[in-house]
């Protein structure tokens, strides 16, 4: 890597406090200074060692329990309570229990792989000392305690209390989810953390999606990167999920190729004697069909209700007495339906399986659902009742063309009902072989496997990386600036670099109010979003009150909050591994530390226009605080002209370097020379 800096020259903080001029007999002006060598050399020093901390008898502990215990004393000396423990304090005071799993399912239920997960779990041997949680909600909680019963999963409980589930996440060893965990939960090393999805998409995911909310997909991220598993039950799937999110070169862990479980499971049930199923959903020994449709939120509910009650209103009128539909609808549908009315539809039971019901049907009617990916391993017929799909197609975009598929296609009630009379005459081989290789009866059996520590069942691949440097970047806002400007030309600079790529990190809910000019960027620059949620410790609560109260300063503050910002962080992006991250422009004081405390020791900072306004203007101290904290963790503090640089030098005094940056030329230069190693 070789750079081009020409009219630049090195200044430390320490030796000067005024610019130079750039070259003799010229108007003095501020001139770039980014060569590292005037630049602090990265160090870890003063971060947070989660290893260190959390083991008991090493200084990095003590030093921590007596930062605690300090809290404690001007706490009571100044009459503040010491709040309840949180998610923070659990993920450094808690130690891992061996053999504790939690789950996570889809709607926080139980139904479809977590069924077959739990079955696993709860019936072989080899899990008889695992105790298994179920995090449920207030309206899943009795019929996931039903499906506990009826199972006989006596080493499964299920948990709806979040104050409960915050010690659980945090002392699980194992941990698996196929949506995503909660935004509060902080991986913790010695945990095995594995994520399934919830289907094989059709529709787009994350930020291939053509909307400007790509800065909203952080907590989804930031699982991706922490996860150890990613299971994808084709190639598919895994190519889509890769890409959509952007955080590939981001996750150290292996692609899992497998099949989901529910999958598994309805093979099962398939080859299996379900008689007296059958004759419950089936008493006159009636053909079964299910009609499962995706919801449509691009569409009124009125609407949806409408197109559903038009079409079951035709098939319960039209179906033969040896045909009986099983529908299982959105509950915003469903509630508006009287299922009474109806001779031949029936509801899905809520006590029963959705797989296993589908292993009894002779066809599976929908429409945009991922079901139909899981319905193919069976080789029966499928309907795609599809009378809006273009529509659906401009609306949520889609990875494929639905028409390309082999199944059977309707736009009419008539033609829904003539498709499953006629029955299945289509060749779908080669949808099978792409959509469903993976598949087989062991999918759970395969999955839980990893819970014993060995691969040895499973199939595994490494994702794949590129060997580029990964720079983050991150703006509060990314509002229309000089930053944003910057950072705008910075990425045309580095778009298709074979040495640097570049990733944006951002407030999501103050874009949110910045969406024309943080777009098109964020559909150019993979984005990574962060919420303002810190999940403070219960000790970091009350260091806040008395630091507010001016009780005491911030440097004795941060003897407790450095550690809950660097879990915030952690939070935030994850395990990601950036070889810089620039922070460009940052106004949340909070924000400031938490990225202070990244592990990545190569971190420089700019001065920007907002943010000197804050502490020089409005009198914000908290930020001038934090930046005055942030300086010491910096290898360079940037700015942009004579005055910031007066004053920043005076504030930060021999924290760090202060140097001149102008343009957007001198921001890419200082991230390709940050980044560069000796020798490149």
């Amino acid at each position: 890597m070789k750079l081009s800096i020409t009219g630049l020259f090195k200044r430390h903080v320490k030796e000067e406090k005024k610019p130079q001029n750039i070259d003799a007999g010229q108007e003095k002006k501020p001139a770039s200074i980014i060569q590292t060598d005037t630049w602090k050399k990265p160090s870890s020093d003063g971060l947070v060692d989660y290893h260190a901390v959390t083991g008991e008898g090493t200084p990095e502990y003590q030093e921590r329990q007596n930062s605690l215990q300090q809290m404690e004393a001007w706490a009571k000396e100044n009459q503040i309570p010491v709040g309840k423990r949180t998610v923070t304090d659990y993920y450094y005071d808690s130690k891992i229990v061996p053999g504790r799993v939690v789950l996570m399912g889809l709607g926080k239920n139980v139904r479809g792989s977590m069924q077959y997960i739990l079955n696993e779990l709860n019936h072989n041997d080899a899990f008889k000392d695992f105790h298994i949680y179920v995090k449920t909600a207030k309206d899943t909680e009795e019929i996931v305690k039903t499906y506990i019963r009826q199972n006989g999963w006596s080493r499964t409980e299920a948990v709806t209390p979040d104050s409960v589930y915050m010690e659980l996440i945090e002392t699980a060893q194992f941990l698996l989810t196929e949506v995503y965990l909660t935004a509060a939960w902080v991986k913790k090393e010695g945990q095995m953390y594995i994520n399934i999805w919830h289907g094989t998409p059709l529709k787009k995911l994350g930020l291939a999606k053509n909307a400007k909310g790509k800065h909203k997909n952080g907590i989804q991220q930031s699982n991706f990167i922490d996860a150890d598993y990613l299971l994808y039950p084709n190639d598919y799937t895994k190519k889509h999920m890769l890409e959509s999110y952007k955080v590939a070169d981001l996750m150290p862990g292996k692609v899992l190729k497998l099949g989901y479980p529910r999958t598994g499971g309805m093979l099962e049930a398939a080859q299996s004697d379900q008689t007296e199923l059958r004759k419950m959903l089936a008493p006159n020994g009636e053909h079964i069909y299910a009609y499962m449709p995706t919801w449509k939120d691009y569409l009124k509910v009125d609407q949806v209700v409408a197109e559903s009650k038009e079409l079951l209103d035709y098939l319960d009128a039209n179906l033969r007495e040896d045909q009986i539909l099983y529908v299982n609808l959105h509950h915003r549908v469903s509630d508006s339906l009287d299922y009474s009315q109806f001779k031949r539809i029936r509801q899905f039971p809520p006590t029963v399986d959705s797989y296993k019901l589908l292993a009894l049907t002779d066809a599976l009617i929908t429409d945009y659902s991922s079901v139909f990916y899981d319905y193919l391993a069976l080789r029966r017929q499928i309907v795609l009742y599809c009378a809006d799909y273009e529509l659906y197609r401009k609306k949520r975009g889609t990875y494929m063309d639905l028409m390309e598929l082999p199944f059977d296609k309707a736009v009419t009630p008539e033609e829904v009902l003539a498709a499953i009379n006629r029955g299945k005459t289509y060749d779908d081989e080669a949808a099978y072989q792409e959509f469903c290789a993976y598949d087989s009866v062991e999918n759970a059996h395969k999955l839980c496997s990893l819970f014993l520590g060995t691969e040895d069942e499973v199939e595994v691949e490494a994702i794949p990386k590129n060997k580029k440097k990964k720079v983050m970047i991150y703006s509060d806002a990314l509002s229309e600036c000089t930053e944003t400007q910057w950072l705008r030309k910075t990425a045309e600079n580095c778009a298709g670099s074979d040495t640097v790529e570049l990733f944006i990190s951002c407030n999501q809910d103050m874009v949110n109010e910045n969406k024309d000019s943080a777009y098109p960027l964020l559909n150019k620059v993979p984005v990574i979003g962060t919420t303002a949620d810190y999940f403070p410790s219960a000790m970091g609560h009350t260091a806040k009150k008395l630091y507010e109260s001016g009780k005491i300063t911030i440097g004795q503050a941060m003897s407790v909050w450095k550690y809950d910002y660097a879990a915030a962080v952690r939070r935030f992006l994850g395990r990601a591994a950036f070889d810089l991250a620039v922070l460009l422009d940052v106004t949340d004081p909070e924000k400031l530390l938490a990225l202070t405390f990244m592990d990545q020791p190569n971190k420089i900072m700019i001065i920007s226009d907002l943010m000197y306004k804050e502490i020089t203007e409005n009198n914000n101290t908290f930020l001038k605080d934090a930046l005055q904290v942030s300086a010491s963790y910096m290898r360079a503090v940037f700015v942009k002209n004579e005055e910031q640089y007066a004053y920043i030098s005076q504030m930060i005094r021999d924290a760090c370097p202060v140097c001149y940056m102008k343009d957007a030329k001198d921001l890419t230069q200082a991230i390709n020379a940050a980044v560069m190693r000796e020798g490149e």
